[in-house]
């Protein structure tokens, strides 16, 4: 059986989709989160300005350059917010308050469903069938 790696056009479009209106709730959940993270974080929050402010100043060319680096403050608190507070926090019930220690075990990716069948390790997983993934684990070494 040969698998092809390209993807299909369809499989752009639906990609396509997905970022356009299916994330808008996975997007904003992100930002909150990184933005409660700073506002408990005077020190980090004030670091991050003045990089900001710094990088206001550059051409347009320059700070294109700055937006898209890994290597900057902002980049290390966007990645960090992630892995503290992975996205779509899966809490069920009306058990311990969202941020707790105790709710951590409840963080899961974005339930998603292939158009098409698909081979994982030997594994068939059906079309339209939901899947999500246990987060935390994998983001804090949990």
């Amino acid at each position: 059986m040969h698998i092809s790696t390209d993807p299909t056009h369809f499989q752009i479009l639906q990609t396509l989709d997905e970022s356009l209106y299916a994330n808008l709730d996975v997007t904003a959940h992100a930002t909150a989160w990184a933005l409660i993270l700073l506002a408990q974080h005077p020190n980090v929050q004030a670091e991050l300005r003045v990089e900001i402010q710094s990088a206001n100043s550059l051409d347009s060319a320059a700070y294109a350059n700055y937006v898209n680096s890994d290597k900057t403050f902002l980049a290390a608190c966007i990645l960090e917010s992630s892995r503290v507070r992975p996205i779509l926090r899966m809490n069920i019930g009306l058990g311990p308050v969202a941020g707790s220690e105790a709710d951590s075990s409840k963080a899961f990716s974005n339930p998603e469903s292939a158009t098409e069948d698909k081979f994982v390790g030997g594994f068939i997983i059906p079309r339209k069938v939901d899947r999500a993934s246990a987060e935390y684990p994998f983001s804090t070494g949990a």
